[in-house]
């Protein structure tokens, strides 16, 4: 059996059992994502008044077999509020509301020194 209580976090130290020579890093396979052009971004516009507390909405990055690859917290496109998961995950569009937008190139940290 096997325990979710504890999710794996690999690192530099604690790398991917799978790590291969050339990876971006011991923890990720691919760079964090910095041009935006070739995924579908969407911002939620959903109204949820029928409800008594906050929902926050978000622009979520999707590629191209509509797994989600991030998003951005209450929709502010800035690098500080972009949260990218290790890999893609399913995303459902159900009872909610979007629109396309464009976010283009967020350089990087070190990009900006």
């Amino acid at each position: 059996m096997m325990n979710f209580s504890k999710p794996i976090v690999y690192s530099d130290t604690n790398p991917h059992p799978k790590w291969e020579e050339g990876w971006y890093s011991k923890a990720r396979k691919y760079p964090p994502i910095t041009d935006f052009d070739n995924f579908d971004c969407i911002e939620e516009v959903t109204v949820w008044d029928k409800v008594d507390f906050d929902v926050p909405s978000h622009t979520y990055v999707l590629n191209g077999g509509g797994n989600c690859c991030g998003y951005f917290v209450r929709n502010n496109i800035d690098r500080e509020h972009w949260v990218e998961f290790g890999r893609p995950g399913s995303f459902s569009k159900s009872r909610r509301k979007f629109k396309k937008v464009k976010i283009g190139y967020l350089p990087t940290r070190l990009e900006n020194v």
